[in-house]
């Protein structure tokens, strides 16, 4: 999975396919799985300045939705999203 997370720093003729594409593939994984993943892509996001755009797909995503869940990420997901910011 850590191939598909590292995606994020290629460059993408459609940024907002190939975050959806990444996404699609944490989405498969086993809920702490799919934490972790998700974490690991905001991380590298940022790096590319791509986090706010991996936010606004993930909203639209399932993914998103248990991760919000999740008692210790969730909050602090829910915050960053709440505040538009670069950190989680």
């Amino acid at each position: 999975m850590d191939e598909n997370v590292l995606a994020i720093l290629a460059r993408f003729e459609n940024r907002p396919a190939g975050i959806r594409r990444i996404l699609g593939k944490i989405a498969t994984l086993e809920a702490v799985e799919r934490e972790q993943a998700f974490s690991r892509l905001l991380i590298l996001a940022g790096l590319r300045k791509l986090e706010k755009a991996v936010r606004d797909e993930a909203k639209t995503m399932p993914i998103l939705n248990s991760i919000l869940d999740h008692e210790v990420i969730g909050p602090a997901i829910q915050q960053g999203i709440e505040q538009g910011g670069s950190h989680i």
